[in-house]
């Protein structure tokens, strides 16, 4: 790794544009080297399936939400609750 030459950073006493514009271009060459910029896919813009239709989602939702309320609480009427869910479908 390089030296970095602050003395310019160093002269400007004030909080200025001149001195963050500055800092800006120290900082921004070693910024882009050691975290380049990655594209990555959302599994949201996937299609869904055609037969997962807007009702199904919701109750899978739904489930799911009874099921995060089980695992937080751990009682045996979250649990109750999320067994007669998951047997109802």
């Amino acid at each position: 790794m390089s030296v970095i030459d602050s003395s310019k950073l160093i002269e400007k006493k004030e909080c200025s544009t001149e001195a963050l514009d500055c800092l800006m271009k120290v900082i921004n060459p070693i910024y882009d080297k050691t975290g380049p910029v990655k594209a990555f896919k959302s599994k949201k813009l996937v299609p869904r399936k055609p037969w997962a239709t807007e009702e199904i989602i919701d109750q899978l939702e739904l489930r799911y939400q009874i099921y995060k309320t089980y695992l937080n609480s751990k009682s045996d009427e979250s649990y109750f609750i999320y067994k007669i869910k998951e047997s109802s479908e």
